[in-house]
């Protein structure tokens, strides 16, 4: 995976957004994902979100707990998911488990990743390394 998806453009390396749904990033980062194309279906898009820089009380959020419990955070943050095919996302999942609001937002989030679990042609090898 890279960090940067206007980078390797001519190979299928899957996308490691290490900002996931930043305010300060989605015009740049968000937009050279969803350049990609259909690439979602054959390599990891994913990363995490991130709460230490810029304007992140913005979006996604103060906290984790804030992403998923906040109906604004929440949908943004849902919104970028669906927008760029994300299939896996850190940090967010630190939110408190304890909150019940919180747990709901957090298995609305979930609900996208389930589906996309279904469409995704992912390899079950790896073709091209010497054994």
């Amino acid at each position: 995976m890279v960090r940067h998806p206007r980078d390797f453009t001519d190979y299928s390396f899957g996308i490691y957004w290490d900002s996931w749904a930043h305010i300060q990033q989605v015009n740049s980062h968000g937009v050279d994902i969803a350049k990609l194309g259909e690439r979602w279906k054959t390599s990891p898009m994913g990363g995490e979100a991130a709460y230490n820089w810029g304007r992140y009380k913005e979006q996604p959020g103060e906290s984790p707990t804030d992403t998923v419990k906040d109906p604004i955070h929440r949908e943004f943050f849902i919104d970028t998911v669906r927008w760029l095919h994300c299939n896996h996302v850190g940090w967010v999942s630190g939110y408190d488990h304890d909150d019940n609001e919180a747990r709901a937002g957090a298995e609305k989030i979930s609900e996208w990743h389930l589906w996309y679990a279904t469409q995704a042609q992912v390899r079950s090898t790896i073709t091209g390394l010497s054994r």
